[in-house]
């Protein structure tokens, strides 16, 4: 009787008036098993709408500052230098803060630093907001870890709002950046100066060794024209494509933390940033350098 009421018990059965199916119970004939794409649920994504960046601008790339093991003699350096090539905004590419605290590796009990990090944080934030027309904060891995640690050891506070709507446990909201006029890009987001995509670095395809250097290996991951952080080393990789005589330019930009850390006290890292003119949607120029005491060299 079930199967009469919703039309699956044969066409001789649909077509019964005395029989047929009832029209609130109609099940349109299907085989066993089969389930009707309009009863499919949409799927769910995780894809992130790229940043645009307009030209005409001229934007200092700064990158690792890793606050508070920040090096404040290159940070001076490197927007003396912004101001120099006329940039009207700053991009801090990714790991801005340490979170040294909400790290996963062994941590020295003495330099738990949550609070030092966020009022530096804050702090540096504001100077910069006063130099520049704009400023952009981009999450790399370490921002990352702030966010992971409330999740895994604190759920029950992941989505708790402050009574202007903004989430409460996040570092955008500890360090007020709304207030500042900070623009957030979020983790795993990219950004697109024009045609020139910038990313932290994390986001790019695990499992293939570093080459030559690391704008190299963004070549090779990425195969195509863009800038990154996260390998605080200053590299240019060029490279022409196919038969056009199209060339792919790859840069990594040096970071501004200090260069020997207690984990690898022995590394190939140096201090540095960039300045990327966009001149419009196509055309763009990048001036990646390096900081050595203070003092900045061409890369």
């Amino acid at each position: 009787m079930v199967r009469r009421l919703c039309g699956i018990n044969g066409k001789r059965a649909r077509k019964s008036t005395f029989f047929g199916a009832k029209a609130g119970l109609f099940r349109a004939p299907r085989k066993a098993g089969e389930i009707p794409l309009s009863v499919l649920p949409e799927g769910l994504t995780q894809s992130k709408p790229a940043n645009i960046i307009e030209g005409p601008a001229k934007i200092g790339i700064i990158s690792d500052l890793h606050i508070p093991f920040h090096c404040r003699k290159t940070i001076k350096a490197c927007v003396k230098e912004f101001h120099k090539s006329k940039c009207d905004s700053i991009y801090i590419n990714g790991d801005f803060l340490d979170a040294y605290e909400s790290s996963d590796w062994e941590k020295d009990p003495r330099l738990r630093t949550n609070q030092k990090e966020i009022d530096i944080g804050h702090a540096l934030l504001k100077w910069l907001t006063e130099q520049f027309d704009k400023v952009w904060w981009k999450f790399g891995n370490h921002e990352e870890r702030f966010a992971k640690r409330i999740a895994r050891q604190t759920p029950e506070l992941v989505g708790v709002t402050l009574p202007d709507g903004e989430q409460a446990f996040t570092l955008p909201a500890l360090l007020q950046v709304r207030s500042l006029g900070v623009k957030i890009v979020e983790s795993k987001q990219e950004t697109r100066m024009g045609r020139l995509s910038v990313w932290h670095g994390h986001e790019l395809p695990k499992g293939l060794a570093t080459p030559v250097n690391p704008a190299r290996g963004l070549f090779l991951r990425f195969v195509d024209t863009a800038l990154m952080g996260h390998g605080h080393r200053s590299s240019y990789h060029p490279e022409q494509v196919g038969s056009t005589g199209k060339i792919i330019s790859c840069w990594s930009v040096g970071c501004c933390c200090d260069l020997k850390p207690n984990y690898a006290p022995i590394n190939k890292w140096n201090h540095g940033a960039a300045v990327a003119e966009i001149f419009d949607a196509e055309n763009f120029e990048v001036t990646n350098f390096r900081i050595h005491n203070g003092r900045k060299y061409n890369t």
